[in-house]
């Protein structure tokens, strides 16, 4: 897999990315005990966004998943 951008995410600041179809993104924590909040939009209708508490609730877990689910409000 061919890295595009690392970044180290400061503590209470915010960053936005533009992840296309078939890229992944990977969120590590490299130190601190706080856990990194991911908000994430359809690009192409912001009305369809990534909700992980619907995703938990499918899969029965935070940690490790197979699937991502999606609201569209």
């Amino acid at each position: 897999m061919k890295i595009l951008e690392d970044i180290i995410q400061q503590p209470g600041k915010g960053v936005a990315l533009k992840v296309l179809k078939g890229q992944v993104i990977r969120l590590i924590q490299v130190e601190g005990g706080q856990v990194a909040d991911l908000i994430a939009y359809n690009l192409h209708d912001f009305k369809e966004r990534y909700s992980s508490t619907l995703t938990a609730a499918i899969s029965q877990s935070f940690r490790s998943v197979k699937d991502l689910y999606t609201i569209h409000s």
